[in-house]
């Protein structure tokens, strides 16, 4: 994903971006189910809760704050964790949407973990 930063710092084209991303990563591991392609549906869905949480916890923190948020949230592994960012939320004053709490199934924040690549 490429982030231009917004010029006002107030993050409004990084959400946006990550916005896009978690629809497009939706839709896409839609696509996969019904091919019964399921392992790598269940990625792009843990993908898709990970870009919408970075979205609501940007659009919930203090704009002044952003930046400094924004830096945390993108950087390190434990920044793929439904349950790291959960924090970060809730830290924003917002807990994690029901909806969503039910995509972040533990197993699927660890998504990133014991994937072997295969040709």
């Amino acid at each position: 994903m490429k982030f231009v930063m917004s010029r006002s710092r107030s993050f409004k084209g990084e959400i946006a971006t990550f916005r896009r991303a978690a629809r497009q990563r939706f839709l896409a591991a839609e696509h996969l189910m019904r091919g019964d392609l399921n392992l790598d549906a269940i990625y792009l869905a843990g993908y898709s809760v990970e870009c919408i949480l970075k979205a609501l916890i940007l659009e919930n923190t203090a704009i002044r704050e952003r930046e400094s948020v924004f830096q945390r949230i993108t950087k390190g592994s434990a920044m793929h964790s439904p349950e790291v960012l959960g924090v970060f939320l809730k830290d924003a004053g917002t807990p994690i949407p029901p909806d969503l709490k039910v995509l972040s199934d533990p197993w699927i924040g660890h998504r990133h973990s014991g994937m072997k690549h295969v040709e």
